[in-house]
């Protein structure tokens, strides 16, 4: 059954069923809600069942059209590219599907050079935006749109999936949905295995030697410098920014654990339960405010995205944390 495997979301669910099932199908969705809720699980669902094809890998009939360079936008060309796509039959199934991820960072001249195509695409052909972020695209744009929201995903179904997925106990399921917010991706990236760079972010972040840290910082700059050299040879360093934003999680989270030692929270409920002598070296009396290092991870993540350097932004994080 179509959508069977994919929790969360039901309503989103119903309706995609009944737009395939009454044959009803706009020539153009967008897909809103927040990130990691399963938007592009849902959209490749939904591909594949309108081309009629059990797949979930690459297929002639669906086109993926992501940010790309070092603005991490949707240039004109790549939006040209979909236009010329479009007017052409499908391949060998009743539809063709073009996907546009991240739909918000599409530049306004592209954005204008698609909204006859979004209009009026031709009968054989859908297209699906995703955005996380729908206030941002252009009015326009939203305005041709028919829309479907996404919602977090509740806990009792993340822990549920990390259960029977992940091979997790109750607590640790129960733990990691906690913490997800919502999001299966986080769920997800939770649930992995003890990152490489994990000791020596702790070590960045609990110890007092300028030593050490100097030492940890050079460490992480390395481990994912190396990542992303693996990255050189593919269209865009998309793994190294998630490996990256699953480094800012950990942070977080690290502050967050310091925090409930603070209220004597019992020490089972921290993610770093294991590093938990590590967390009592930090003076909990001059702790900055967590919507502080909130801020400051957000700012972080948009450096990241205009590419700086990894050590940089991290010394930035510290020198204004501490």
């Amino acid at each position: 059954m179509a959508f069977e495997e994919l929790i969360g979301n039901r309503a989103a669910k119903e309706r995609l069923l009944q737009m395939f099932e009454t044959k009803k199908i706009p020539g153009t969705l967008l897909l809103e809600g927040p990130s990691g809720v399963g938007k592009t699980l849902f959209a490749l669902e939904f591909a594949t069942m309108l081309i009629g094809k059990n797949t979930k890998k690459n297929h002639a009939d669906i086109h993926h059209y992501r940010p790309e360079g070092k603005s991490g936008m949707h240039s004109m060309a790549s939006m040209q590219e979909l236009i010329k796509e479009v007017s052409l039959p499908p391949f060998e199934s009743p539809y063709k599907v073009c996907i546009i991820h991240e739909a918000e960072r599409m530049l306004v001249t592209s954005s204008n050079a698609l909204l006859k195509t979004l209009e009026e695409p031709p009968l054989n052909s859908v297209i699906i935006l995703l955005s996380s972020e729908p206030k941002q695209l252009l009015p326009t744009i939203f305005s041709r749109c028919a829309c479907i929201r996404f919602f977090p995903v509740p806990e009792n179904e993340i822990a549920s999936w990390l259960i029977s997925h992940q091979s997790k106990s109750a607590e640790e399921a129960s733990k990691i949905a906690l913490l997800s917010e919502g999001s299966l991706a986080n769920a997800t990236r939770l649930a992995s295995k003890p990152k490489e760079w994990q000791a020596f972010l702790v070590t960045l972040l609990s110890t007092k030697s300028q030593e050490d840290r100097s030492f940890a910082l050079s460490q992480l700059e390395a481990s994912f410098s190396a990542l992303k050299e693996e990255q050189e040879d593919k269209e865009s360093s998309l793994e190294w920014i998630q490996e990256v934003d699953v480094l800012f999680e950990h942070i977080l989270l690290w502050y967050r654990d310091l925090h409930l030692l603070k209220e004597n929270i019992p020490s089972s409920a921290l993610f770093y339960e294991e590093h938990k002598e590590d967390l009592k070296k930090i003076s909990l009396s001059s702790l900055p405010p967590l919507e502080k290092i909130v801020t400051l991870i957000q700012e972080c993540r948009e450096a990241v995205q205009s590419f700086m350097k990894l050590k940089n932004i991290l010394e930035y994080f510290i020198l204004k944390a501490f």
